[in-house]
């Protein structure tokens, strides 16, 4: 127990919790530790012990002996405190992580099926699902998709009609009336459903009647070529190979063809839209259908007008894509057409103009009139009435040695090749009741599907994804342009 003191009264002189002289008086001098028992003195009366000595009133033994932890000390943090954060072990800031690089464009270009993007690439290289029939290039060459595409709705084939006879593409086995083949996107049972009998149609067409045209200038009309008793021109007229354009006198030899794709010719300088009819905005008339709301619509195809950083206005090339550049979108006769172009910049260019792009119903109201017809003109066919039946692809005529010719449909030189994008309106026939012209035909149209979607064909093809009116390409995004990619506009009145 002494020793125990000892230690305790050692450790307060220490800490200088106590002085010499007070360590000394609470020593026992008598207490000098264990003796042996030879060495032993004779035992003497035990004195009277010293009262013990108040120690300071501030001061603890007790606790001076045990005192308690701080309770602020945390002694795993201090010996182990967390690295600062953004620091690496040397004490040097972390590097901020590189940006991953950008994708290289696909060789091939983007496609979609129902709405799933997707690329154009060998089916040999996709991993995922491949779909035919949306890319240009060989064969092989498909769109491929990450995710199988829905399936679409078999109900959902779009409007037609039959000489007249409004009606809808559904299966042949769901329909109730009449089935007509032949006039439906989709599947072969996919057929125009109409609810009464379709006339007869009209007789065989004159062999002989195939329009007029003309060759460099000199008119001529489209025959056969055995009939003609003056110069032929092939791939100027519609029908079989063998009718060609017949003139009397023979045409001057064409000049060859030059085009510096980088040029941005100037063909729509000094145009403005005519007044709009009906309270439209300039260069529309208003459509009022008996099942929903009226709209304004362009009359003609839409070219587009630049403003310039400094406030100047200047027709924008329409050869070109439009880019960033800032440009508004108007309707007028005589002009070429603006295509190159992508639906998203359609639908900034109808904006920059206080108008939008049609809806999918608008465009179809439009086309076909009250009636429901197929063509813009009326029920049937009509070759030759619209600029829609170029025998050769142009971009196999501009690039007849390329090993895949449409890998160059964005080449500003296409749409300037002789008898094949017309100025707007240029096709007097080519126009509906409602005096809307070019539907059909010169160059496809975007709507304001969010999927993408242009429709009426352009002129090369107003058949291959329907016919006339009924012409609709679904395979591209909205971001898709080519030389036959345009657009019209809608508006609210």
């Amino acid at each position: 127990m002494a020793a125990r003191r000892c230690a305790a009264l050692a450790l307060l002189l220490l800490v200088g919790c106590a002085t010499p002289d007070e360590v000394a008086e609470w020593i026992d001098p008598t207490d000098r530790g264990p003796k042996s028992d030879d060495m032993a003195p004779a035992p003497e009366p035990e004195p009277e012990p010293d009262p013990e000595p108040e120690p300071d009133a501030g001061f603890d033994l007790d606790a001076a002996l045990d005192p308690e932890p701080d309770a602020d000390l945390d002694l795993d943090g201090a010996l182990d405190p967390e690295p600062d954060v953004g620091f690496d072990l040397d004490g040097a800031p972390d590097p901020e992580p590189e940006p991953d690089p950008e994708p290289e464009p696909p060789e091939w270009g983007l496609c979609a099926v129902d709405g799933v993007p997707g690329e154009c690439r060998p089916t040999a290289e996709c991993r995922g699902i491949t779909t035919p029939g949306l890319c240009p290039g060989p064969a092989d060459i498909q769109c491929c998709t990450d995710e199988e595409p829905p399936d679409p709705d078999p109900m959902d084939w779009g409007p037609c009609a039959v000489d007249g006879v409004p009606g809808t593409c559904i299966p042949a086995d769901t329909c109730g009336g009449e089935t007509t083949p032949g006039l439906c996107p989709g599947p072969a049972d996919i057929q125009c459903c109409t609810d009464e009998e379709p006339p007869d149609p009209d007789p065989d067409p004159d062999p002989m009647d195939w329009g007029p045209c003309a060759v460099d200038g000199v008119p001529g009309d489209c025959i056969p070529a055995d009939a003609c008793e003056g110069f032929t021109t092939a791939g100027l007229c519609p029908g079989p190979a063998d009718v060609q354009c017949c003139t009397a006198e023979e045409p001057p030899e064409p000049a060859p063809f030059d085009c510096d794709p980088d040029a941005h010719p100037q063909p729509n300088a000094g145009l403005s839209p005519p007044p709009g009819l009906d309270g439209c905005p300039d260069g529309m008339r208003r459509i009022a259908p008996d099942d929903f709301g009226a709209y304004c619509i362009d009359r003609w195809e839409a070219s587009l007008i630049e403003v310039t950083p400094d406030g100047f206005e200047l027709p924008w090339s329409p050869y070109h894509n439009p880019g960033a550049a800032d440009v508004y979108a108007i309707s007028a006769p005589d002009a070429i057409p603006q295509g190159y172009i992508d639906g998203v910049r359609a639908a900034g260019a109808c904006e920059a103009a206080g108008k939008r792009l049609c809806t999918d119903r608008e465009w179809l109201r439009a086309c076909q009139w009250t009636d429901g017809r197929v063509f813009p003109y009326g029920p049937d066919r009509d070759p030759g009435v619209c600029n829609d039946a170029r025998r050769l692809h142009p971009a196999v005529e501009l690039f007849p040695d390329a090993p895949n010719p449409f890998a160059f449909i964005q080449d500003a030189c296409i749409n300037q090749l002789p008898d094949g994008l017309a100025p707007t309106g240029a096709h007097p026939g080519c126009v509906t009741e409602e005096g809307l012209y070019d539907m059909m035909g010169n160059l496809h149209e975007w709507t304001a599907d969010p999927e993408g979607t242009f429709r009426g064909g352009f002129y090369v093809d107003t058949e291959r994804n329907g016919p006339g009116c009924l012409y609709r390409t679904t395979a591209h995004n909205r971001q898709h342009w080519d030389y036959s990619t345009g657009f019209r506009c809608c508006a609210d009145p």
